[in-house]
């Protein structure tokens, strides 16, 4: 009798801990496949070292490497569709079937929501944006150091969902600034759309 076919979309935490708690429960008894459009994983929560030097490689892990020492396969695409009636899903050059469809492709910010906000503001998402964060904040604290005010302004906006990385990066800033002698002039705003 063929194993049932689990298949989980997305490579992110959510995806891969959700294929790693269904090997753990199902054990051999399915073929657990996890579809990534990206070939690494990224540990996101520790990129809010990017910006202060931290190097964004070192938080990023080849998706084969997990799946393999679980037996979970691993295949590197887009996905364009999914056909729940007929049980498959649509990647770049293939119809895959399924059993069992776990959807884990994970949030994106939407900064069209405040207007200016995608054009004038850095956002703390991905490894790629925390590289060029890095570059903003060398730039302040050279202001700093210089003695030009510089007004720096975090900002968490309407329905943001998870805002702890913009409050870590806030307090990292400040203690940056001091330990580069560069706080003085260099004022930081906090502004929140939070109630709680």
């Amino acid at each position: 009798m063929a194993k049932r076919s689990v298949v989980v979309l997305g490579g992110g935490c959510a995806g891969l801990e959700t294929a790693f708690l269904l090997r753990r429960r199902l054990g051999d008894s399915v073929d657990l496949t996890i579809v990534s459009d990206r070939e690494n994983f990224s540990f996101r929560p520790a990129t809010i070292y990017v910006p202060f030097g931290a190097d964004p490689q070192r938080f990023e892990l080849p998706l084969w490497q997990p799946g393999d020492r679980r037996s979970i396969g691993l295949i590197r695409s887009r996905v364009r569709g999914v056909d729940t009636r007929a049980r498959r899903f649509e990647l770049e050059r293939s119809r895959l079937p399924y059993d069992c469809l776990v959807i884990a492709t994970g949030a994106a910010p939407c900064a069209d929501e405040v207007p200016g906000l995608a054009e004038h503001a850095e956002l703390l998402w991905d490894p790629e944006q925390m590289t060029e964060l890095r570059a903003t904040v060398e730039r302040v604290v050279r202001a700093g150091r210089d003695g030009v005010t510089t007004e720096v302004l975090f900002l968490v906006p309407p329905h943001a969902g998870f805002s702890a990385p913009l409050y870590e990066c806030a307090l990292m800033l400040e203690t940056w600034l001091r330990r580069a002698r560069a706080r003085g002039a260099v004022r930081l705003t906090l502004a929140t759309a939070e109630s709680a």
